[in-house]
């Protein structure tokens, strides 16, 4: 089933941590979002075939993620869309 129609748009939250966990050892966002990603991203991620990823797919890496399944990231308001930022916008 889809929940996205084929011109639809997708927004997700997603916390200002880094993919690199020698960035993450001394960050304080990180170690909020730790137990999050423990519980409920890391065990979601790793079903199926998926890489698991939980915390570690990270801001360098959620554009290039994204695009490989065949989505695009849009650019909202002035903010750009390759910057940090925990709000992130999508589409087909």
């Amino acid at each position: 089933k889809k929940v996205l129609k084929p011109d639809g748009f997708a927004a997700a939250f997603d916390p200002a941590v880094s993919s690199y966990h020698k960035k993450i050892f001394k960050d304080a966002t990180a170690q909020f979002y730790l137990p999050y990603s423990l519980f409920s991203c890391l065990p979601v991620s790793s079903m199926g075939p998926n890489e698991g990823l939980g915390i570690g797919w990270g801001y360098e890496r959620r554009k290039q993620k994204i695009e490989e399944h065949g989505f695009r990231v849009v650019q909202v308001g002035e903010k750009d869309v390759n910057t940090i930022q925990e709000g992130i916008v999508f589409q087909k």
